[in-house]
């Protein structure tokens, strides 16, 4: 148990709560507060730690009483929270029950964004629930013709989305240009309330309303999304141009177009620790090749990367590589390990996944012993960024 709701500090959480974009938990008390009816908005860290945002003032905002799921806190595309409330608003003098909408943001600002006078609906009846068009819709238990409830949509201020000049980048390597088919990281302004990523292949083209649009190819493949940025493949329809521009859109707005220069070859290797530079390299039981489980010469590692260039067997954009057959690289990599050359096994789409690479060599027997040891790969005349593993 993380914490045991009781007097002042609220009771009777309602609703459940709902995950913020700083990964504490946000929810309501149906009573509690300065007033034992009024109830409470709460903030709960991950440990436990509980404390009260805003306190409803007893019969004039009282948090909607309904135990359905969707009466919790709804979380907006501004980061914001959302919900209703029983009572208050133009109908508490006469003791009816109108209710209102309100928004509270996760530092607690608190503010009421819509009052119900009667006519236009009482009582909301389930909460909020955030639509594709980045609205809130609901519905009220009486008003409208003969009391019989309403379906109602509260429309909120959408900024549109802004990419940042020169920001978009191979997602490994964190340099331009980016290559047609390979993953990139672009920068910017998003209306994404909380961190989103893709649960499925093929990869959507939507993440919280949020599309990619490059110019003469099909919507981006998403794999991340964020407030400031989206990991997405280049399509592979792209190949053969040296720039495009790309435009963000969410909900019905288009941001101002980028220009992206692209290259066939844009080899860069991911990496898993950034302090130490500790490159995305498994050993032979897939396990991270690091100071803790260094490498030795003459075994075998894997080193992940992306951008290294057209294929045979190429998958459609957004589709997972195939496992039969494999898709290769059609030029070569070279490879050094500590300066010394390294001849690929393998060298293509890791399968099941989009646009991740893969390069298998077998470690030099002049390889230098130690961590850092530099890793690098070039393809097509372009190096990499180089990264560090251990060998023993």
């Amino acid at each position: 148990m993380l914490y045991n709701f009781s007097g002042p500090d609220g009771q009777g959480p309602v609703g459940g709560v709902t995950q913020g974009p700083d990964g504490n938990f946000y929810g309501l008390t149906q009573y509690g507060g300065t007033s034992p009816y009024g109830g409470t908005i709460f903030r709960m860290t991950p440990a436990g730690v509980l404390t009260t945002l805003h306190d409803f003032n007893g019969g004039v905002q009282l948090p909607a009483e309904q135990l359905q799921p969707n009466a919790a806190l709804v979380l907006g595309p501004d980061g914001n929270f959302y919900g209703t409330t029983e009572y208050g608003g133009s109908c508490n003098t006469s003791f009816l029950s109108c209710g209102t909408i309100f928004r509270i943001s996760p530092a607690g600002d608190f503010a009421t964004v819509y009052v119900f006078s009667g006519s236009d609906g009482r009582l909301p009846a389930t909460g909020l629930t955030l639509g594709s068009d980045g609205n809130f819709y609901g519905t009220t238990f009486y008003g409208g013709a003969k009391d019989s409830g309403t379906l109602f949509r509260l429309t909120t201020p959408h900024t549109p989305p802004s990419i940042t000049a020169g920001g978009i980048v191979n997602a490994a390597s964190f340099a331009g240009p980016v290559s047609p088919g390979g993953i990139a990281s672009l920068f910017g302004t998003f209306a994404i309330p909380n961190l989103m990523s893709a649960s499925a292949f093929p990869a959507p083209t939507a993440l919280s309303g949020l599309s990619i649009q490059f110019a003469s190819a099909p919507l981006a493949p998403l794999f991340f999304a964020s407030q400031s940025q989206i990991n997405l493949q280049i399509p592979w329809e792209l190949a053969g141009q040296t720039q495009t521009t790309v435009t963000a859109s969410q909900y019905g707005q288009s941001g101002a177009s980028q220009t992206v220069p692209l290259a066939t070859y844009a080899p860069g290797i991911f990496v898993m620790d950034a302090q130490t530079n500790q490159g995305a390299v498994l050993d032979a039981n897939y396990k991270l090749v690091g100071p803790t489980n260094p490498t030795t010469a003459g075994a075998y590692i894997q080193i992940y990367c992306t951008g290294l260039g057209p294929l045979t067997n190429q998958p459609a954009t957004g589709a997972p590589a195939l496992a039969d057959p494999l898709s290769w690289t059609q030029a070569t990599p070279a490879v050094t390990i500590g300066g010394v050359p390294a001849t690929p096994v393998f060298n293509g789409l890791v399968p099941g996944d989009v646009g991740l690479y893969q390069v298998n060599v077998q470690v030099p027997a002049g390889a230098a012993k130690g961590s850092p040891v530099p890793v690098a790969i070039a393809i097509g005349g372009v190096t990499s960024n180089t990264v560090t593993l251990a060998i023993q």
